[in-house]
């Protein structure tokens, strides 16, 4: 299977913007580097910063959208180029390695040793095709707040499951029971995946289907690391499936929704909590 390379070349303060956005709209990592093409004096080329996101052939329609939404913010045309998958596993196992989220949690690939503290919850973590590499920003502070929030033996729902991360997460975290549901069979394949390489399938359950329909057991917390519509719609959802108490984690706000998606929360949940990080937004409610 081929690649498809989509590399933009913006300012240094529109980087993060960019590289973020890039992540969301393809599900995967970016390579980021600096200089080269596109400018036109040595200072335009310590300048610049090229972020480059890839998409499976597959997925190649999408590039038009993508492209189009990016050229709001880039300087030179956007790039667009196939890559031979090779290249791209090269590339990405490259790029992502060994890190740490919150106070214990630890992703790591399957290529990569580690060797863990004592307090250490490490999550092998192969993404595959689906979203959900640890290195988003939204992903990482969905998984800060389950770490604060999920208790041992506590029912746990991931919703828009993805590679699977925050679902395996809660269970590290000593959640009993976890159901993860992604309407996407890729996400549901490589999340069976990741559960069963981190040894938690007998918590775990994954499926395909969409958010919660037909989902009878209420939880303690409930995830949603998608994006600010459809937060907006499942809050009312959300409210059905948690205990008393519990818990709804929404995370992938754009930090200009942030205010309409908090004021939907409201509406069902206390608001608990509130964290930031590169222009993305994630909030915490407690059930009424």
């Amino acid at each position: 299977m081929k690649w498809i390379e989509i590399e933009v070349t913006v300012r240094p303060e529109a980087v993060d913007l960019v590289s973020s956005l890039l992540c969301e709209l393809t599900g995967y990592g970016v390579e980021i580097s600096t200089g080269g093409p596109g400018a036109h004096s040595p200072e335009a080329v310590a300048s610049l910063v090229h972020v480059k996101g890839y998409l499976p052939e597959e997925r190649a329609g999408q590039s038009e959208e993508i492209i189009a939404l990016l050229s709001r913010f880039v300087l030179c045309p956007v790039q667009v180029r196939e890559l031979p998958e090779t290249d791209w596993i090269r590339l990405w196992r490259s790029h992502y390695r060994t890190f740490r989220v919150g106070k214990r949690l630890v992703i790591r690939p399957p290529w990569e040793e580690y060797a863990p503290l004592p307090d250490d919850l490490v999550i092998t973590l192969d993404p595959g095709m689906a979203f959900g590499c640890g290195t988003h920003p939204t992903t990482q502070l969905c998984l800060e707040l389950l770490e604060r929030v999920v208790k041992p033996g506590d029912v746990v729902c991931d919703v828009g499951t993805g590679s699977g991360i925050l679902a395996i997460a809660a269970a590290r975290l000593g959640a009993s029971r976890v159901l993860a549901v992604d309407e996407d069979a890729v996400a549901v394949r490589v999340a069976r995946e990741n559960v069963a390489r981190n040894g938690v399938a007998s918590v775990v359950r994954v499926v395909a289907g969409d958010l919660l329909r037909g989902v009878g057991e209420p939880a303690d917390v409930i995830v949603a690391n998608i994006v600010a519509d459809v937060i907006i719609a499942f809050a009312p959802e959300a409210a059905r499936h948690l205990k008393s108490g519990g818990t709804f984690i929404a995370g992938g706000i754009a930090a200009p929704r942030e205010a309409e998606v908090t004021a939907a929360i409201e509406k069902y949940f206390a608001v608990c909590e509130v964290t930031r990080r590169n222009d993305w937004v994630a909030v915490a409610g407690v059930a009424r």
